[in-house]
């Protein structure tokens, strides 16, 4: 930078040198961050390919588990594959609904009692009662 004086005269600026020093930190600060951000993008991505390994392997474990069930159940009970297939959807609508009744959308967990859209409470899953069942009222702590 250059200032002007009484003279008329243009002499440079004693303080450039702080501020170019203070640039040259400005830049190795937005480098080094600018690296860190990379990093830690290849960490996550390799944190993501090795969560989909282990999904993929657990999925082939668990087509192995039902095929296998499948030809006992053939071998058991004489049933054709159609009819197999058949029951399957039936049970899989019958079991539990797919669908919030307070919002609508579709379930996210199939054994929650919450749902995950909204929080609507419902009456399924572990620890609640079924619409058959009556609850019980509890001792009072004495």
């Amino acid at each position: 930078m250059i200032c002007a004086t009484s003279s008329r005269t243009l002499a440079p600026v004693s303080r450039s040198r702080p501020i170019l020093k203070m640039m040259e930190m400005f830049d190795y600060l937005a480098q080094r961050h600018m690296q860190l951000e990379i990093d830690q993008g290849r960490y996550h991505g390799a944190r993501v390919d090795d969560r989909t390994i282990e999904l993929e392997a657990r999925v082939r474990i668990l087509e192995r588990a039902t095929g296998a069930l499948w030809s006992l159940l053939k071998a058991k009970t004489e049933w054709t594959d159609e009819e197999l297939i058949e029951h399957a959807k039936t049970a899989e609508t019958v079991l539990s609904p797919n669908h919030c009744p307070s919002c609508g959308r579709r379930f996210l967990v199939k054994y929650g009692v919450t749902c995950s859209w909204c929080g609507h409470r419902l009456d399924r899953g572990p620890g609640t009662l079924g619409s058959e069942q009556e609850a019980e009222p509890r001792p009072e702590a004495t």
